[in-house]
């Protein structure tokens, strides 16, 4: 008989804490109809999956891998493989880390919102007979990976004759919990768990596709509800938080504000606006809530060459790749490298190029741009 091989893959030198079937994140891809079959020499396992429209976040890949297990032996079984906006940014990163590319057994690769019917075939091994089928969900962030949990599938799998087929009924889903709705319908709202205060800057610069945006006129830091669409803004923000707080089910455990300043002008002056940008932010917040001021985190992005870049890379502006080399050759360090950074880009095309970013695109950096509200179910 085959020997099979067990191998146990750390992801980049992580601990791993395993979940149990009840965790979160493992709610987001829902598993129905499963079945185990034995066809003459070969085992087929079958089941319809249902993706959660938010289940990868910007620049995540989230990997669902079915496996059967029977004590020391393990057969993996193709992944689902979902993914986030910016995916590839991460998987880049993975690479650079472990120095390999990440490799995936024959993945169906989906989207949020989708759902099919996952079907897979594996050559019959004796102790498959009374092994269990399980799937663990392995979030691929910016720069790790990290297994969130698993859950049991099929116990316990009789193979007795040929054609024998097992079905298992689901386990009841629990009812949504306000926060569980309202994170289905507004982007910026997010479970607890997807909170990371110790690494802010990942936070504001992997993730800012679905967060909340008010603007700010330039060098000012007094937040003006009636600028662009700051009224229409403050009102989806608070409307989110009061539903949270009256809810019998859920709460608001932590806000996220990043404040920023377009790079023109002294560093020191856009040091400061950036912060008082996220104050006023804060401010307005905790006096028309009543939320504790404490669990409103701010940030203090400073000037946003991250943001600039994201403009440009989208635009079909003139110089886009001469600014976009410039950006990722010079990185700042100090005022020392602002400066040369800047002088660069006003040299291109006699000064037209850095115009046409103050005219178009700056604007867009006078903002506390990166704003979340993060909830727990009670």
């Amino acid at each position: 008989m085959k020997k099979i091989a067990i191998l146990m893959v750390s992801l980049l030198a992580i601990c791993v804490t395993n979940a149990s079937a009840a965790d979160p994140e493992l709610k987001k891809i829902k598993i129905d109809n499963r079945q185990v079959e034995q066809q003459d020499e070969t085992v087929s396992v079958q089941f319809d999956v249902t993706v959660g429209k938010r289940v990868a976040r910007s620049g995540h890949t989230v990997v669902y891998r079915p496996y059967l297990v029977n004590g020391e032996n393990r057969w993996d079984l193709p992944e689902v493989i979902v993914q986030g906006g910016r995916a590839g940014v991460a998987e880049k990163r993975h690479a650079w880390a472990a120095g390999a590319e990440v490799v995936y057994n024959q993945p169906t690769v989906v989207r949020g919102g989708t759902a099919f019917h996952y079907s897979a075939s594996v050559p019959r091994q004796g102790w498959m007979k009374g092994a269990d089928l399980q799937a663990e969900i392995i979030d691929m962030g910016c720069c790790h990976g990290e297994v969130a949990g698993t859950e049991m599938l099929a116990e316990n799998i009789d193979l007795p004759t040929p054609m024998a087929v097992v079905m298992i009924e689901p386990e009841p889903v629990p009812p949504a919990t306000t926060g569980d709705v309202l994170a289905e319908e507004l982007p910026f709202v997010l479970r607890a768990s997807e909170f990371d205060g110790t690494l802010p800057q990942l936070m504001f610069d992997d993730d800012r596709d679905y967060a909340l945006k008010v603007y700010f006129p330039q060098a000012v830091s007094k937040l003006d509800p009636d600028m662009e669409d700051n009224a229409a803004t403050l009102a989806k923000l608070l409307d989110a938080i009061k539903k949270l707080e009256a809810s019998p089910d859920s709460r608001v455990e932590h806000v996220v504000v990043a404040g920023f300043a377009s790079p023109e002008g002294s560093f020191q002056l856009n040091d400061r606006l950036a912060w008082n940008r996220a104050s006023a932010l804060k401010k307005y917040v905790t006096d028309n809530s009543t939320l504790d001021s404490e669990i409103i985190h701010i940030y203090n992005g400073v000037e946003d060459w991250y943001g600039l870049r994201m403009l440009v890379e989208k635009s079909d502006m003139a110089d886009k790749q001469a600014v976009l080399d410039i950006m990722d050759s010079t990185p700042i360090a100090d005022e020392k490298d602002r400066a040369k950074r800047e002088n660069e880009l006003k040299k291109l095309d006699g000064g037209r190029t850095y115009n046409y970013m103050l005219k178009n695109f700056f604007p867009e950096l006078r903002n506390a741009s990166y704003i979340k509200v993060y909830y727990g179910n009670k």
